[in-house]
């Protein structure tokens, strides 16, 4: 029903959204990784991708910064046992390349590091939805940069941005606040 929306940034509720498109505020449920690059546009025009849950009793919006998140997003859906929720938790630790590199790769282990994903939750998942989120899997982002890469989507960057610019800036040192001035003076 609904593909995105742009309109002004009015507030952040916890991992709520409300944005004012053409006078009508709209509550958005995003993912923490989104909700702290959105928390530096407060009163700015921002992009969401939208995907709306239909239920009897509520109709549901989430957004995401990026198309591939949303898209990844209603991957996640069509698993037996993931409802909104756990997949918005799964969108929130872990950005949707590295959820689609540990699905391609038949990893378990991250899977299994997002609360309400057991064992045999991950292998459901890593067998329905292996080898169709190809283009999502990307490079995978190793354990020392993702809190860099979070840093800066936090900053405001889009998802995107942030992954071209990681994959040409690589090696980083390792030295948080050394890496972090590379990743501005690249991305500037």
């Amino acid at each position: 029903m609904y593909d995105y929306f742009k309109g002004i940034l009015e507030r952040i509720d916890g991992n709520n959204a409300v944005i004012d498109v053409n006078g009508i505020g709209y509550r958005v449920n995003c993912t923490l990784l989104d909700i702290g690059a959105l928390s530096m546009r407060k009163g700015k025009e921002v992009k969401l991708f939208l995907h709306l849950v239909h239920k009897e009793d509520s109709m549901t919006l989430y957004g995401f910064l990026t198309e591939e998140s949303r898209n990844g997003y209603a991957a996640l859906l069509k698993v037996s046992g993931i409802g909104p929720r756990t997949a918005l938790n799964m969108l929130s630790r872990y950005d949707i390349a590295t959820l689609a590199q540990s699905i391609e790769s038949d990893d378990v282990s991250i899977l299994k590091k997002i609360p309400g994903v057991g064992e045999k939750t991950a292998k459901k998942i890593i067998l329905d939805l292996k080898g169709k989120l190809g283009e999502l899997a990307g490079e995978k982002i190793s354990e020392n940069d993702r809190d860099l890469v979070s840093a800066m989507i936090s900053m405001g960057y889009s998802e995107n941005e942030v992954l071209k610019c990681y994959e040409k800036a690589k090696p980083f040192s390792g030295d948080f606040s050394a890496d972090i001035k590379k990743f501005l003076k690249m991305i500037g």
